[in-house]
């Protein structure tokens, strides 16, 4: 890679690169390769991982990255592409811990995935602060309970969509969940327990002395429950948003709005 000379070639109208060093020396990351600085329109990076690449042998135009896939070992991700909007990292481990949370301005979503080799992702929310963030999937990251309330309450984001484990209390999860419940739209909950179901879906649920509902999540459009036993949603009682739709995979049952 570093043959080619890429920092020195024009690419004008580049918008989006591809990398990985299947063949010749391997890359170093003490002396990352400088690439594609003449491309000005470049702003898309992805890193393809099963040939053993990180983004940390590679120096690209971090100003012009608005959009990132890839294995990180650190988080210079954050700290130098400062005009980012989506990044999927897979991170198996870092090289360096900062002693405070890095706070990125303009990452609207961020999904921490599984690595090439199908390692999970380490808990990168422990480190960022991310006020812009809208996406957010990390649902393959362990133990992600012990910081999420915390990441939540520093960042203040608007979010719209998450996807993550519901593999925590349910005070825990009241807990994380009043700090986004007034713009969250889509939520997926893997094998959320009993009692996290039911704390969503018992504020739709009207009793006998009940005229109206308040919905805990008032812009919820989906909400999706991997692998969790089905629940009968058909009840006259249950009343769904128009825009909701409710599904558990791994179950051929769909509970549809009363609109569909």
């Amino acid at each position: 890679m570093r043959q080619l000379n890429l920092d020195s070639v024009m690419f004008p109208l580049l918008q989006r690169v591809v990398l990985g060093d299947q063949y010749g020396p391997a890359p170093d990351p003490l002396n990352p390769v400088v690439v594609f600085g003449q491309a000005p329109r470049l702003c898309g990076l992805e890193i393809l991982g099963e040939y053993g690449a990180t983004l940390a042998y590679y120096s690209p135009p971090w100003q012009n990255l608005t959009k990132f896939e890839g294995e990180i070992e650190n988080l210079e991700l954050f700290t130098l592409a400062s005009n980012l909007l989506e990044a999927r990292c897979a991170t198996e481990y870092l090289e360096e811990v900062p002693d405070s949370p890095i706070s990125h301005p303009s990452l609207r979503s961020l999904a921490l995935i599984t690595s090439w080799q199908g390692t999970k992702p380490v808990n990168l929310l422990k480190h960022l602060t991310l006020p812009a963030l809208q996406s957010l999937h990390v649902s393959e990251v362990e133990d992600i309970e012990d910081s999420f309330f915390s990441f939540l309450e520093r960042s203040s984001p608007p979010l719209q969509t998450l996807s993550m484990s519901g593999n925590m209390e349910l005070s825990e999860w009241k807990q994380c969940l009043s700090l986004v419940n007034s713009t969250l739209e889509n939520l997926e909950l893997d094998s959320p327990s009993n009692e996290i179901q039911g704390s969503i879906l018992t504020c739709h649920r009207l009793s006998s002395v009940q005229t109206t509902i308040q919905p805990v999540l008032p812009r919820l459009h989906s909400l999706v429950f991997p692998d969790s036993p089905r629940r009968d949603l058909s009840a006259p009682s249950v009343q769904m948003a128009p825009l909701w739709r409710i599904l558990w995979e791994a179950t051929p049952v769909k509970a549809r709005s009363p609109n569909d």
